[in-house]
């Protein structure tokens, strides 16, 4: 299968063949949910307060030392007759362990040329391959993969070793895969990933190809679609060395998605693969050394503990970090559970723990945990918001909007307007989001700024400005996954009702009815169905659709008896009288 090597330049690099090293990847911020309604505009942080995403740089840091080896392994292999340049290869190897990468290439090319005949040229034009893979000239090791399949290919038509050449070939197209994926063309990697299971699906390298198209669907944020590849893996390849950390990786693109019933039966799948693995027991030793995961046990903990925090069961998240923080000694993944703890505690009003949390992350992480001192230093400042600490609050994100090196600007910037907004300082927030929406490029972030801007113009009474912004926040609504967007609904219905409210403002009535109507029939449980079916009455009324108007302003009546029943009764009467039903409209008036 394909591992992580540390690098070795000396004899002892066979005995170091099943040392792999993993480094994990800081979290993929998803800011975790957490509402915070005011009267015109619902706001949520998106989940994921520690959700970290490791299988693209298992990708990026592509195998150290495998290319290494397996110019090693193959040159070492060829036979002893003379005629095959046994001097040349043996050189070939000394120049490879040494270093001298251009010497051995240029020894394996003139054994190529003095041998054109031999059977084990496709093997050696493959190690000049893998050299070049190793030093990290990918389009070569490309081009020098596809022409060792071309002559694999050859070979098998006219030479009596299927075996022998099959074996090379499905290495040829699983290397040629991480070569493309290497040079950033990820999406062209994953057909030839799939030409490994395809062809090859008995391969040592077919759960390897399985789980580098999953990576590349992750990478994409098709999450779905990596979810399949790492199915796949659990159900074809169940004793594979990849087989653990497909389980992983399927629970956290299930909880990024909030699905976390799921997540957790992809985590104790994986604590039971963990459990007989570290048991070493008659199942545990069926399993191949597990090589994209260097922390399992931490990492399945920790992302339990942030399956509880989806589902908002916070009391459970935090005993699931607390216990496992005072009863293992945890390194790897630790500043995460904290920062976990953090979020548990702020949304079960906790304030003053939240805060103790995300300091001791802001202090303790190093440079190379940057990302997570950012985040923590961003709900630090949120946490100084919900625990009334506003003055604070707002120059903690003043300060952090400010920054040049701050990664998340327009969420400080967007939670700054908040505070601005409702404290009825348009101006501010106006100046707030229009920087923010420079800053942010995030689907559902942007969604929340061009909601926010487009409420606050409708307060400033700058409709037109209102209904553009309102429209912009329409197209990012309408093509996001309800799942990744799970107040959908309702920034769909806000969308409706406050549009309609901007076009009743601008006299355009019309289209305003179309909105109203709309709106009426998708949210019919909406609370404001009531005040919808007002301004819908008035609108048939200025449109002079005067039985339309009757009709709505009747049904406001029976529905909803005790709604603006003044204003109702005004406009019911005077829509009799237009009407020219002059005894409904004097009964009413009088």
């Amino acid at each position: 299968m394909f591992f992580y090597f540390s690098k070795v330049k000396h004899k002892d690099f066979y005995t170091n063949k099943w040392k792999g090293r993993l480094l994990i990847m800081a979290i993929l911020l998803l800011f975790p949910e957490l509402s915070i309604r005011s009267q015109v505009f619902l706001y949520d942080l998106e989940y994921g307060a520690g959700t970290y995403n490791k299988s693209q740089q298992l990708f990026d840091e592509k195998l150290l030392r495998e290319s290494e080896l397996k110019v090693l392994d193959a040159i070492s292999k060829f036979p002893n007759n003379p005629s095959f340049g046994k001097s040349e290869l043996l050189r070939a190897k000394i120049d490879l362990i040494s270093g001298n990468y251009e010497v051995s290439l240029n020894t394996l090319k003139q054994f190529i040329e003095k041998y054109p005949n031999s059977p084990l040229v496709p093997d050696a034009n493959l190690q000049i391959a893998y050299i070049y893979l190793e030093q990290s000239k990918y389009p070569d090791a490309q081009r020098s993969f596809d022409k060792s399949i071309t002559m694999i290919e050859n070979d098998m038509l006219r030479r009596d070793n299927y075996e022998y050449l099959a074996n090379l070939e499905e290495e040829a197209i699983y290397w040629k895969g991480i070569a493309t994926y290497q040079q950033g063309r990820y999406l062209e990697a994953i057909p030839i990933f799939r030409e490994v299971v395809r062809k090859y699906p008995k391969s040592k390298f077919a759960d390897d190809a399985l789980f580098g198209i999953g990576t590349i669907y992750e990478r994409q944020r098709d999450y779905d679609s990596a979810i399949v590849q790492f199915n796949l893996i659990e159900n074809n390849y169940s004793y594979s060395n990849s087989v653990l950390a497909a389980y992983i990786r399927s629970a956290n693109n299930n909880i990024v998605q909030r699905k976390a019933t799921r997540a957790f039966f992809d985590l104790e799948y994986a604590s039971n693969i963990f459990n007989h693995i570290q048991s070493k027991d008659s199942l545990g030793l069926i399993y191949e050394p597990q090589t994209y995961v260097n922390a399992p046990f931490e990492e399945i903990n920790y992302l339990r503990g942030e399956a509880y925090n989806v589902v908002g069961n916070y009391t459970e998240a935090k005993s699931t970090f607390k216990a496992f923080l005072e009863t293992y000694s945890v390194e790897h993944l630790r500043l995460y559970f904290i920062l976990g703890l953090g979020w548990a505690s702020l949304n079960l009003g906790e304030y003053d723990e939240a805060i103790k949390y995300y300091e001791q992350v802001i202090s303790e992480a190093d440079e190379s945990e940057k990302n997570i001192r950012y985040l923590a230093e961003l709900y630090r400042a949120i946490t100084l918001e919900k625990s009334g600490q506003t003055d604070d609050a707002q120059r903690e994100l003043a300060g952090l909007a400010s920054r040049a090196d701050f990664p998340y600007s327009g969420v400080a910037l967007l939670e700054l307007a908040q505070i601005n907004y409702e404290s009825e300082n348009y101006n501010e927030t106006k100046k707030n989001l229009i920087q923010a929406e420079r800053e942010e490029n995030s689907g559902r972030i942007s969604a929340r700024i061009h909601l926010l801007l487009a409420a606050t113009y409708l307060q400033m009474g700058n409709y037109n400005d209102a209904l553009d912004e309102y429209d912009k926040a329409n197209i990012i609504v309408s093509n996001s996954d309800p799942i990744l967007l799970p107040e959908k609904s309702y920034y769909e219905s806000e969308i409706l009702f406050k549009k309609s409210i901007c076009l009743i403002r601008t006299h355009r009535y019309a289209e305003a009815i179309s909105n109203l109507n709309n709106f009426i029939g998708a949210h019919p449980k909406d609370n404001r169905v009531p005040e919808a079916l007002f301004w819908l009455a008035e609108s048939y009324y200025r449109t002079d659709l005067l039985k339309n108007a009757q009709k709505t302003y009747n049904q406001l009546m029976i529905s909803y008896p005790n709604f603006r029943r003044e204003d109702v009764l005004y406009g019911l009467g005077w829509s009799y009288f237009r009407d020219k039903n002059f005894k409904s409209s004097g009964d009413i008036f009088t």
